[in-house]
């Protein structure tokens, strides 16, 4: 049944593969970015004046781990709905595991900032804009259900 309808059992991890490479491609194009592009040296505001250099104030990774941290927490508002497809499987297949996985993803949005302070800030506000619309996109989409 699975093969004749393009079902197999690597089909959850090809957004657990999609997604870093993605993420990682903006980060090194950012990084980059930063590096060559002059404009980013004065084009910020309020704190953050040059986006090549880490957040002093650490403002900017916090709020990174914030917005993960709230996703992470919306997507397990909702009983067996989930964005993800393997955390979807988890979920309705095995609760320990769910829970587990709930657990880990908190732990990387902790860890979010001693990973990150030392990034620039450049790099922030695409994470943030992201999470921001991840977010956004889970409450639209599964918000109904609460």
């Amino acid at each position: 049944f699975s093969f004749s309808h393009g079902v197999t059992p690597y089909t959850p991890l090809k957004g657990v593969l999609i997604r870093p490479s993605i993420f990682m491609s903006f980060f090194f194009a950012i990084n980059n970015m930063v590096e060559k592009v002059p404009s980013l040296k004065g084009g910020g505001i309020f704190w953050f004046t040059d986006l090549t250099t880490p957040d002093p104030l650490y403002i900017l990774p916090v709020l990174t781990s914030l917005t993960f941290l709230a996703t992470v927490e919306c997507i397990g508002m909702y009983p067996c709905q989930m964005v993800h497809s393997f955390v979807k499987l988890t979920k309705l297949g095995n609760p320990y595991i769910a829970s587990k996985m709930k657990m880990l993803h908190r732990g990387m949005g902790v860890m979010i900032v001693p990973f990150t302070m030392n990034f620039a800030k450049g790099f922030f506000f695409y994470w943030i804009t992201a999470n921001l619309f991840t977010l956004v996109y889970v409450i639209g989409e599964y918000g109904s259900s609460l």
